[in-house]
């Protein structure tokens, strides 16, 4: 088990992995909201997912002559998907949810997830 960081700094790029976050409903025991654990942004290579996101290119050649992540890279893509959680975390201790209160519409529908809006907000 990894021992909980004292601090942490939220950046530019935990919000644009947290919007991209793809949400199901776990139906086991009650029931819950996960992430899908195999393509936790939408295709299952997480890690190009994450370079998308974010906007990183890879730095290294690997043996076939192809570029690689490189082991500083992979790194920080790790560093930022595992702060997803505790970011979600803090989010939803702060109180800052109260603004949250109100009718929202899925402008996408159900393929490729829902994208919520909030009604009556430009």
């Amino acid at each position: 088990m990894r021992k909980a960081r004292e601090r942490m700094v939220v950046t530019e790029d935990h919000i644009k992995l947290m919007r991209r976050v793809v949400w199901r409903w776990e139906d086991c025991g009650f029931g819950a909201p996960a992430v899908d654990c195999k393509r936790p942004y939408g295709n299952s290579d997480a890690l190009d997912d994450i370079a998308d996101i974010i906007g990183i290119e890879p730095e290294e050649r690997d043996g076939r002559y192809e570029m690689a992540w490189s082991a500083a890279q992979e790194e920080r893509m790790h560093q930022l998907h595992r702060d997803v959680l505790q970011i979600l975390i803090a989010f939803t201790q702060s109180g800052d949810l109260d603004r949250f209160v109100g009718t929202w519409r899925n402008m996408q529908g159900d393929w490729g997830g829902p994208k919520w809006a909030r009604e009556g907000v430009e």
